[in-house]
């Protein structure tokens, strides 16, 4: 797993700004998701006028909550785009998209692997059709070595090095 010297893990989101650099129109893949009154009630004109974030929202106000969102059959790779949304698309790691999937499939009759490191490798996967983006972890700031330290107490004063 994607994780920093402290222990801290990669959270991944669905990158809405680069989807269309990638050749994927992702305001149709969010409304795609919406049930089926949901999406009659949306004409073309309201989603080319809606940002993709508003879609975003809709689905996981709305859509998230049916009981035909995340059936437990679902692809895996769609099952995690789908978690993403219900979430706001608000970044999450693999080992929490991992925990809604056990969460929400563990009584299901179709026995799968969604372990945090199977979810790490499939949002991590690269160039894919739902445009999942990385936020690493924040690296912490290096510190400063002794010659960095001594140095830093020289200061030079019209030309010349006090210490």
């Amino acid at each position: 797993m994607a994780e920093s010297s402290e222990g801290q893990a990669t959270e991944y989101y669905i990158d809405v700004d680069s989807a269309g650099d990638h050749g994927r129109a992702i305001k149709p893949m969010i409304v795609s998701r919406m049930g089926y009154v949901m999406r009659q009630s949306l004409t073309a004109d309201v989603i080319e006028d809606m940002d993709a974030e508003d879609l975003i929202q809709q689905v996981a106000y709305h859509a998230a909550e049916d009981k035909d969102f995340l059936l437990p059959d679902t692809p895996l790779k769609e099952s995690v785009f789908r978690v993403l949304l219900a979430n706001e698309n608000k970044p999450m790691t693999a080992e929490e998209v991992s925990k809604i999937l056990e969460d929400k499939w563990s009584l299901s009759p179709y026995p799968r692997d969604t372990s945090s490191g199977v979810i790490e490798r499939l949002l991590a996967g690269g160039d894919d059709n739902y445009c999942f983006a990385a936020i690493p972890p924040p690296t912490p700031p290096e510190e400063e070595t002794e010659a960095e330290a001594a140095d830093a107490e020289e200061i030079e004063v019209d030309g010349v090095v006090e210490e």
